[in-house]
């Protein structure tokens, strides 16, 4: 089971993450995406994970079947919520929510490493509330990413020229105004 969660975790690596993180951005016209679709995209890549992962623990008693539940099931915690920022192209937000949920769940880890060595002195309510942060923090995160994509979307139909007529108070005549956004 090792083999393969370290071939999983490599394939990731290769395949997945450049294409993610390199993403083509030559198209002369931009395009916009969906927020209903990028709000899709992160639930089910945070739902789907957990699913499989607590089905995969429920149906085994082998403890590489429950290990490999648990790196699913994390894996769907920690960069479910940013699939839909990645579909959006609100890339810098989804590493940055993936990077926050990633690094406290390797301190979620630690405290529930010590809680089961220790005897109770405290470590299982600090793990309980980082786990409770990381859970709060995906949510908030999905919550939220209709929004981030709508706002890119904004932006980017903003750039170009624009060419309104206006009127000018201190002069009282009418003219055209021109604005370039880049």
């Amino acid at each position: 089971m090792n083999k393969f969660l370290f071939c999983a975790a490599r394939l990731l690596v290769l395949c997945v993450l450049p294409k993610l993180a390199f993403a083509d951005t030559t198209d002369v016209q931009p395009q916009l995406k969906s927020p209903g679709r990028a709000l899709a995209w992160s639930l089910c890549a945070t739902i789907l994970p957990n699913i499989i992962g607590i089905s995969m623990d429920a149906a085994s008693d082998k403890e590489d079947v429950e290990m490999a539940a648990a790196v699913v099931a994390n894996t769907g915690t920690v960069l479910g919520p940013s699939v839909g920022y990645f579909y959006g192209g609100v890339h810098k937000r989804g590493w940055t929510g993936g990077a926050i949920r990633g690094v406290f769940t390797g301190f979620f880890l630690l405290a529930a490493n010590e809680a089961e060595n220790s005897r109770g002195d405290g470590e299982e309510l600090v793990a309980s509330a980082i786990a409770t942060f990381i859970i709060v923090h995906a949510i908030v995160d999905i919550a939220q990413v209709d929004g981030a994509v709508r706002k890119r979307n904004q932006e980017m139909a903003q750039t170009g020229w624009q060419l309104a007529p206006k009127y000018f108070a201190k002069s009282k005549t009418p003219g055209l105004q021109l604005q370039i956004t880049f």
